[in-house]
């Protein structure tokens, strides 16, 4: 690698540290997700603490016990972040309950489905928050954090629920390559080669914008990027092939200017390329919801959306020292 890229991205990822008055400052949008976030997880405490007086299976009890002290020592974060930012909170309708009654009225394999669909509502209500998370770099740095424990939690309950044969499987793909041993459904076949054709679009879209780039900096963070896309599609192709299915058509290498170049400038493709990267980490995280016969692939797709989302952070971080950060409505905090 070039000598001068590498010092150049070094310098882009080497942050000042935030002033007092950039950590207090919260966006309309970051205010709404930390208090709606809170507000589910209220919700989903209460239902699993009924679900645990009617269930039967000793491993399931616990588990469901683990799911709820977790969730209460991350609620402690968001509960602070609401106080210090002078949110108000909402009700914590949160409550041990003891039944008293017939409990084979709820079977354990039913009610496992309650924390299944929560835990995959909230990947898609974290995914969606992280779009907003452009002003508090503290907040976004929280909601990636919560977002691959969610994902985490996910690929552990999946595999709980697979052991339990509590879970119901897509059709399975049958069209494999002999040697092939391993089952795959047909919608990660589909999730697979939806993303292959979004990165081939991603990488000639990448390769013609950075002709087009002023700021040397900024070039080098699009040519890093441009090696991460590169390398992921190949990973793609490769699952692909290995399942025998046909890979989408790829687009021309070159990287020749299709565009006047003074119609355009550093701060159009800069947020062009921060849409793009925002709905990437958002598919990541949907199709890492949607996989559950496959668990390499599920990994896989964890994978992606973790580096991904570190590598808008920084993104986002770069785009404030140039200026290139729309700057959203911001929350009135109370008085202090």
């Amino acid at each position: 690698m070039d000598l001068s890229i590498v010092n150049s991205i070094r310098k882009v990822f080497s942050y000042p540290t935030k002033t007092e008055s950039q950590q207090k400052d919260i966006s309309t949008s970051e205010a709404h997700s930390l208090w709606l976030i809170l507000k589910d997880r209220y919700i989903i405490i209460e239902q699993l603490n009924w679900v645990k007086n009617y269930s039967h299976d000793k491993d399931y009890i616990y588990l469901l016990k683990m799911a709820v002290e977790t969730l209460k020592q991350e609620n402690e974060q968001l509960e602070g972040l609401l106080e210090k930012y002078s949110i108000p909170a909402p009700v914590p309708n949160v409550r041990n309950i003891n039944v008293i009654g017939n409990t084979e009225a709820m079977v354990d394999r039913v009610s496992s489905h309650y924390y299944f669909n929560y835990l995959r509502t909230e990947i898609m209500i974290i995914s969606h928050a992280l779009r907003g998370a452009l002003l508090n770099d503290d907040i976004r740095d929280l909601l990636i954090k919560f977002l691959n424990n969610n994902l985490e939690r996910f690929n552990t309950y999946v595999d709980y629920m697979q052991l339990k044969e509590w879970l119901d499987f897509p059709p399975q793909y049958k069209y494999f390559k002999q040697d092939v041993k391993e089952r795959v459904a047909i919608n990660e076949i589909s999730l697979l080669w939806d993303h292959l054709n979004f990165r081939n679009v991603n990488i000639k879209l990448t390769r013609i914008v950075i002709a087009d780039v002023d700021d040397t900096d900024f070039r080098a963070l699009l040519e890093f990027g441009l090696r991460t896309l590169v390398k992921q599609a190949d990973e793609l192709e490769k699952f692909l092939l290995h399942y025998g299915v046909q890979l989408p058509e790829k687009f021309s290498p070159t990287s020749q200017t299709v565009v006047d170049s003074e119609m355009i400038n550093d701060r159009f493709i800069y947020l062009l390329i921060l849409e793009g990267m925002r709905d990437a980490a958002s598919l990541h995280a949907m199709a890492t919801s949607q996989i559950l016969t496959n668990k390499k692939l599920r990994q896989f797709f964890m994978e992606l959306t973790a580096a991904e989302w570190s590598y808008i952070s920084k993104l986002i971080k770069h785009g404030k020292l140039k200026g290139w950060v729309p700057i959203p409505p911001q929350y009135k905090m109370g008085t202090s």
